[in-house]
């Protein structure tokens, strides 16, 4: 090996000790022999010596300290012998990071971790098995991106042809940065069959949205390794990581693609490192090194501060809870914050109805609805349907300041998506002024977690309207595929079409719908959200519970809202407040006897410890 500085620039990253750095020089000069003739004799007894494991790792040390990939040379007579002994992929300049990080990476566990599985909270439905997508693998770059897609596509069920379907510029450069292993935990947690991510609008085309979503999915990769951490201090770590590199990935498919995608904004905690780094194992630190998240002019002390906020704040707490109390793993410990009494909507509710009621009058002296027992659709009880689904919150007939526009208390949800930057962002909705309180305190929850990342985007709340449901269907018509919405701008042909092509059961869908919009929605009067609404659609078959991640619906549920995944015809990113409390028992969140004092890993970071950064 011609390396300069080796001692040094081995102390500089932290990496491994003088004697580390020169153990692994004399295994790597052993292993290849690729500058020095006379070392021929030594690597003849290299598979005496060394297992497969053992020369992986010292590969993998060696692509850390000079920072690129592995390019190793052999003679021609031993590339058959080396691809079929060590599972190499292996050329006269071989690269073989990505088969080494499939077949070789080890799970993060540092001394002192544990192997967090995550558990099925108490929710008011009950889900087949219902829990927090874990995460174990931390990235690791690879110098063959498709095959690590290929390999996480795989793994969630593409076939071949599907995977050719899914258009790869965005991936590429998160799928380099992740590998293989970390690439497939964080397709895994989209909860997206194979069919929808190689469907066009999810998986295909540059303006499908399963890059977007994978780089808002990094914070909670990230959030699960900390579960995973000898302490707090390297818990805090983790979760600056997975939002420091959630960006750095946006910026490099934004280079690659020229899509610069909205990422929500990072929990006030966030933070790059001081120099010296601190403690933390080595693989950890080098990620932090690897991308110079690294901030020279931060204090010790001002980084103990960022450190303590976090332990002592909410998102600290629910990790140690999460990791520590009698009952751990679950999505939320409703224990942690103060839940407002429920309040008693039923006056309200009363006047919202009488207004409704007058609503109706005035829509069905212009267009006349249909009949319950109605069998063919008529144009004038579609324009009813059609009117009644609309939002109208400046209807003479509502009750005077009973809605109002509150803020999300520091949330920045997206409303269109996908969405790039520049694009207007949520940051107020309207809602019932009664339950403001209600809604203040389950966002500021939300936003003090530092759960931005799983609440992402809103289709609105308070919209004075009735109740949509879905009839669209798809029928044959002059030998061609053709989608019939009754509720989009229907005309006469849109009645033909459905009285003529439509089964009677398609019929009767659609005269449903037309009579549920007659009866006021909880958008209606402000009592309900939806949320994350491209990936949750309603009544989707096999999908009853989308892809809403556990965290957001304990939330919900423990500020007494009903989930629209528990309803007959599921619709799981619905949230409204419940009539009556509703609330689960809350599971205490005290450590189970036995488990660590509440201090963030031994306490916070002295002066001088950790590597220095050349």
């Amino acid at each position: 090996m011609r390396r300069t500085n080796r001692g040094q620039r081995g102390y500089a990253f932290g990496w491994g000790s003088e004697s580390e750095v020169l153990e692994a020089d004399a295994f790597i000069e052993a292993l290849t022999c690729e500058y020095d003739e006379q070392c021929g004799a030594a690597a003849s007894d290299l598979s005496a010596d060394f297992s497969e494991h053992d020369i992986a790792q010292a590969d993998d040390f060696l692509e850390d300290l000079v920072g690129r990939p592995l390019r190793r040379t052999f003679g021609h007579d031993d590339i058959d012998a080396i691809d079929r002994d060590e599972g190499y992929e292996v050329d006269f300049y071989p690269d073989h990071s990505e088969q080494r990080a499939a077949a070789g990476q080890r799970p993060y566990l540092p001394p002192g971790g544990r192997h967090f599985v995550p558990q099925a909270g108490t929710f008011n439905c009950a889900p087949t098995p219902y829990t927090v997508t874990p995460a174990s693998f931390l990235p690791r770059r690879t110098s063959n991106p498709n095959a690590a897609i290929d390999t996480a596509l795989a793994a969630v069920g593409l076939n071949a042809a599907q995977r050719r379907r899914v258009t790869r510029a965005g991936l590429v450069p998160i799928a380099r940065e992740f590998g293989g292993p970390a690439l497939t935990e964080l397709i895994a947690r989209l909860r997206w069959s194979a069919a929808f991510i190689a469907r066009g609008g999810w998986g295909r085309g540059a303006d499908s949205m399963l890059v977007q979503r994978l780089l808002i999915h990094v914070p909670g990769h990230f959030r699960e390794l900390a579960r995973r951490a000898p302490n707090a201090r390297e818990a805090f770590l983790l979760e600056c990581l997975g939002w420091l590199l959630m960006t750095t990935l946006r910026d490099n498919v934004a280079a690659a693609t020229r899509k610069r995608w909205w990422i929500p904004p990072a929990p006030g905690f966030v933070t790059a490192v001081p120099n010296p780094v601190p403690p933390a194992s080595a693989e950890v630190q080098r990620l932090f090194t690897r991308y110079l998240y690294i901030d020279t002019q931060m204090t010790a002390g001002q980084w103990n501060a960022r450190l303590n906020a976090w332990h002592n704040g909410l998102a600290g707490r629910q990790w140690r809870a999460e990791v520590f109390a009698a009952r751990p793993g679950l999505p939320f410990y409703a224990s942690l914050v103060r839940v407002p009494a429920h309040v008693d909507t039923a006056a309200v509710r009363a006047n919202f109805a009488t207004a409704w009621t007058r609503r109706l009058a005035d829509v069905d002296a212009s267009h006349a609805p249909h009949a319950a027992a109605a069998a063919v659709v008529t144009l004038a009880g579609l324009r009813n349907a059609v009117s009644l689904r609309q939002c109208d919150n400046n209807n003479l007939h509502l009750p005077r300041g009973t809605l109002s526009r509150l803020s999300l208390q520091g949330l920045e949800l997206a409303y269109n998506f996908p969405m790039e930057v520049g694009a207007v962002t949520i940051q107020r909705l309207t809602l019932l002024r009664q339950l403001h309180p209600i809604y203040a305190a389950v966002f500021r929850t939300i936003k003090n977690l530092g759960w931005n990342d799983l609440l992402y985007q809103t289709s609105g709340a308070a919209c004075f309207r009735g109740i949509k449901h879905g009839a669209a269907q798809r029928v044959n018509i002059g030998g061609r595929r053709v989608l019939v919405n009754p509720f989009s701008r229907p005309n006469a042909t849109t009645v033909n079409r459905i009285n003529t092509h439509f089964t009677p059961a398609q019929r009767a869908r659609v005269i449903r719908a037309t009579r549920t919009a007659r009866r006021l929605s909880e958008h209606g009067l402000g009592a309900a959200i939806d949320v994350n609404v491209p990936e949750n659609g309603q009544g989707v078959a096999g999908r009853a519970f989308g892809s809403m991640d556990p965290r957001i619906t304990a939330v919900f549920e423990a500020f007494h809202f009903r989930w629209g995944g528990c309803f007959r015809r599921t619709d799981p990113h619905h949230f409204e407040y419940c009539r009556a409390a509703c609330a689960p028992a809350a599971v205490p969140a005290t450590p189970a006897p036995g488990a660590p004092a509440a201090a963030p890993g031994g306490g916070a970071l002295p002066m001088g410890v950790g590597p220095v950064i050349a």
